[in-house]
């Protein structure tokens, strides 16, 4: 703004002047509107011009006052439905709860024996009694050497240390196996033997053949034993009774019968029906000891000839029980019948019905391995292929997979000598299975009947077996002995003719790892093998890159690469069958190598990240055992001897301090994978550590149930997830007895939701009763007085306590019937009790009242809720909006009427400004008058003296 200021033309100093005085001045505040002109006088004229321009913008500046009373009622207007959205926001969240079933599904469990076990609920679990005992706790192995003075200094020893994660020879059945997988009846058997004792033997919480086992040789009563031979089980009165020796079912139970053992014998021995014996429903996963056929996925696995000539190309894929295998066979393209596949003799049959003057014979196809794992391995006799056995005997292993999977070159006859002389030759030719062998030993006899003083078992390794002489005598040497062509005591390592008591076995390297062997747990620790790249050079230095991925599932997937990669390097199952080996066969000068691509772990996971060596052959291989052999020198004490095991991946190796005074170091060995699955075995050769199992690896057992409809669960870790649809067990300890577990509804949340949806309610509604109330003593509304929209939104929520909803029940279709009312001022209350009353009577419907989609409650009141607070289309955001448009009009035109006047202001005030000019220039002409005035003749004394001062004057004016 300008400044009001005196104009005056240039004067000498006798000259009159004005005196400043501030002028008017206008200043604009930061929100843009313009304040009052502040006090200013003018200069010339003493006029207070800043009361002149109030007074004249007075009217207007009073439009901009009122608009801006009208915008502050409006903010308080929207302030008041902001305050209701958020007194709503916690009835939305009641209401969600209310909506969702899991809010339904909250269930507490009880428990007649907590030490036992914990039992947790979930959503999906159903009110109602259970029952759950603890059988077994899941332990890891762990083995203990004998002790050393110290662990620093002490030497051990001189030799080499395997440590394997299978080859285990004794194998536990489990019951469920049993029967062609249908398994056995949980329940009780009686057993009466010679002599009259009868005892009954629970075997309800039986899991394996051994417990069934255990459990009659501990009876108590009954003087029996037991013991298996092949897929029977055996029963041996050991009264010394006269009587007839007796099995039988107790209380309608089929236990005995499902066993084979229920039966009646006057010789005192039961020898029960074959109850473990390959059937149509036998998994392809359970044959051959585990090492099952290696499918070809989408191609021909198996190549059959016919005498005939005709060659049927048969797909495997999708085979999972021998019985699909059978009829694959029997339904390969161009059969037609001439060639029947059956089962016989627990092996599968092949018949040729072609006529043809050739020879039957089978063959892997496509880089399959069935041929062998299906017991096809064999010469045809006529026109027929009796393959072996798919399945050892109960607790055994099948000859065929020792040696690494080469098996016994020829069964026969073994000639056995004690160290008293008795003799005995037995016969085990056509013998499939190991424990055939050692039956044969422990019952071998003279030609005149006398029992041999031999006893033949596992060795204590577990992957051997030992025969011992139990006689005491030294007169002569024990003797164990193929005859003839026979080489079956050679390849068991059980030949000898020495003056020993014993022979031991050895490692019998049982094969464990096959082609089929799955990649999902074959790395170090059971982890799996990472999809990645690998590059193999062979002798020659021709390189070629494996890329391992995710279509990659088995062993033999990657062996096939590798047979396929144009290297002359053949991949196969090594000679002690636990891992692959690879042979190069290029004939070149360097050595076989294979190295891990872009810092992957591939092949190192394989055992096959390595330099070869060269094997009787003079070729280069790469042996890699998923065993660990430790060579220990001369100089290795427990700690150097647990840094070299370190890096095993099978076990963590420690050293343990007894506190004894003397000898009190031993070498502890812990399996790294918990459970039955951490079973691992120890070899020792040229050393003796004393290592001995110290705990057994074992799984959790959990029967669910109770009686003969109850079954038993196993876990590797005492956790036991959805043992029953919804119940979750983890076992503390093993119980006697079974541990009920009771589950009822928790319906405290649903109760707290319900508490919840009536608190916040009445919270709205006391604040819509404030919002639009009117006080009469001092004459004023609340901020939303009157308004339609909160009336509205109140008697929407109102009618949701009276609506009716579908429930089921004639007892429950409104919230008044689950004891919730209003009063006359909107307020709800709620009677708890009435709720809970129907929740123990009709759970279900309360929850169908409330979660029912679309018609429930839940639905429906949260649509009304959305109906009124939803951000772009509820009724308070649309009255919010319309009030922020008028808001938003007010202000504009607040902005305009400042703009009017900030222009008027302005033109006053200039038109004050030269006002005050002209009144300076008209005051300087006055003076001007006047000073001529006064040196006019009519004033003049006319003396000489005056006259020269007065022509001075005068002279000093022009």
């Amino acid at each position: 703004m300008s400044t009001i200021q005196s104009t005056t033309p240039s004067t000498t100093s006798t000259s009159p002047t004005t005196t400043s005085t501030s002028s008017p001045t206008t200043n604009v505040n930061t929100n843009g509107t313009v304040s009052p002109i502040q006090s200013s006088v003018g200069p010339v004229s003493g006029i207070n011009y800043q009361s002149l321009i109030t007074a004249l913008e007075a009217s207007q500046q009073q439009q901009v006052t009122d608009l801006q009373n009208d915008i502050s009622n409006l903010q308080a207007e929207q302030t008041g439905y902001q305050t209701l959205e958020a007194n709503l926001a916690p009835v939305t969240t009641a209401l969600q709860s209310l909506a969702l079933p899991t809010t339904f599904q909250d269930f507490q469990v009880q428990l007649s024996d907590p030490t036992q076990m914990n039992v947790t609920a979930g959503n999906n679990a159903a009110p109602g009694s259970y029952q759950f005992q603890s059988l077994q706790l899941a332990s890891t192995q762990t083995d203990l050497s004998q002790g050393f003075v110290n662990d620093d200094s002490q030497t051990i020893g001189t030799g080499t240390l395997t440590i394997s994660a299978g080859g285990g020879l004794e194998q536990p059945t489990l019951l469920s196996a049993l029967n062609g997988n249908t398994g056995v009846q949980a329940g009780e058997i009686r057993i009466t033997d010679a002599a009259g004792h009868t005892a009954t033997v629970d075997l309800s919480n039986a899991y394996t053949v051994n417990d069934v086992i255990n459990a009659i040789n501990n009876n108590g009563v009954a003087e029996v034993s037991a013991s298996t031979s092949g897929g029977h089980l055996v029963i041996t009165d050991e009264s010394g009774g006269s009587g007839t020796l007796s099995i039988a079912n107790v209380s309608g139970d089929q236990t005995a019968t499902d066993l084979g053992i229920a039966q009646s014998s006057s010789t005192g021995t039961i020898t029960g029906q074959n109850v473990y014996q390959t059937t149509a429903n036998t998994l392809l996963s359970q044959i051959n000891d585990g090492n099952a056929p290696n499918i070809t996925s989408g191609a021909a696995s198996l190549e059959i000839t016919l005498s005939s000539g005709t060659q049927l190309q048969v797909n495997l894929t999708g085979a999972e029980t021998v019985g699909d295998v059978i009829n694959d066979i029997n339904n390969a393209t161009g059969n037609n019948g001439d060639l029947v596949a059956s089962l016989a003799n627990g092996g599968i049959q092949l018949t040729d019905n072609s006529g043809g003057s050739g020879t039957l014979t089978v063959a892997d196809e496509n880089q399959a391995s069935v041929v062998q794992a299906l017991g096809l391995n064999v010469a045809a006799s006529g026109n027929t292929i009796s393959g072996t056995n798919l399945l050892a005997g109960i607790n055994s292993v099948l000859l065929q997979n020792l040696n690494g999977g080469q098996g016994i070159t020829e069964t026969g006859e073994i000639e056995l000598q004690d160290r008293t002389g008795l003799t005995a030759t037995i016969n085990l030719t056509g013998a499939t299975s190991l424990d055939q062998v050692i039956n044969a030993i422990n019952s071998a006899t003279t030609t005149g009947g006398h029992k041999l003083n031999l006893t033949a078992s596992i060795d204590p390794s577990g992957d051997g077996i030992e025969v011992t002489d139990t006689s005491g005598s030294t007169a002569d040497n024990l003797v164990i002995q193929d005859v003839g062509s026979s080489t079956l005591a050679t390849q068991l390592g059980i030949a000898v003719n020495a003056a020993t008591s014993s022979v031991d076995s050895g490692r019998l390297n049982l094969q464990y790892i096959s082609q089929s062997t799955s990649l999902s747990t074959y790395a170090p620790g059971g982890g799996a093998v990472p999809d990645g790249e690998f590059t193999i050079t062979n002798s020659a230095g021709k390189s070629a890159t494996i890329a391992v991925t995710s279509a990659d599932t088995t062993l033999g997937d990657v062996m096939a690469q590798i047979n396929n990669s144009g290297l002359d390097v053949t991949a196969a199952i090594n000679s002690t069958g636990d891992g692959i080996v690879l042979t190069d066969n290029a004939g070149g000068s360097g050595a076989l190598t294979v190295k891990d691509d872009d810092g992957g772990t591939t092949a190192t996971d394989l055992r096959i990240a390595a330099t070869g060596t060269a094997d009787s052959n003079g070729n280069s291989q790469i042996d890699g055992r998923t065993a660990t052999v430790i060579q220990i020198s001369s100089t290795d004490t427990l700690n150097s001897l647990v840094s070299k095991i370190g890096t095993s991946g099978i076990v963590s190796a420690s050293v343990v301090n007894d506190g004894s005074s003397y000898a009190p170091d031993h070498l502890a060995l812990t399996s790294n994978t918990a459970g039955a699955a951490g079973q691992f075995y120890v070899d020792e050769s040229g050393v003796n550590l004393g290592l001995q199992t110290t705990t057994q690896a074992q799984n959790a057992l959990l029967r669910v149930g109770s009686g003969s409809s109850g079954y038993i669960q196993t876990s590797s870790d005492n956790q036991f997830n959805n043992a029953l649809p919804g119940l979750d067990v983890q076992l503390l300890a093993v119980g006697q007895q079974p541990d009920t577990a009771t589950v009822t509804q928790d319906d405290s949340g649903i109760i707290t939701a319900v508490q919840n949806f009536v608190t916040n309610y009445n919270n709205f509604v006391s604040q819509a009763s404030t919002l639009t109330s009117f006080d009469t003593t001092t004459d004023t509304g609340g901020a939303l007085q009157g308004s339609p929209t909160v009336m509205e939104a109140e008697n929407q929520l109102a009618s949701l306590v009276t609506q009716p909803f579908n429930s089921g029940s004639s007892d429950l279709s409104t919230l008044v019937d689950l004891g919730i009312s209003i009063d006359s001022s909107g307020q709800l209350s709620f009677d708890q009790t009435t709720l809970q009353n129907l929740l123990n009577t009709n759970p279900s419907a309360v929850s169908t009242f409330f979660t029912t989609a679309k018609t429930g409650f839940g639905a429906v009141a949260q649509n009304t809720l959305n109906s009124i607070t939803d951000p772009n289309t509820g009724s308070f955001s649309e009255a919010s909006d319309t009030l922020q448009d008028s808001i938003s009009n007010y202000q504009n035109r607040i902005t305009e009427l400042n703009q009017i006047l900030s222009d008027q202001e302005a033109n006053l005030t200039n038109t004050f400004a030269n006002l005050e000019s002209t009144l300076a220039s008209m005051q300087l002409q006055q003076q001007y008058v006047s000073l001529i005035a006064q040196d006019s003749p009519s004033n003049n004394d006319s003396s000489s003296s005056s006259s020269g001062s007065s022509s001075s004057s005068k002279s000093s004016l022009v």
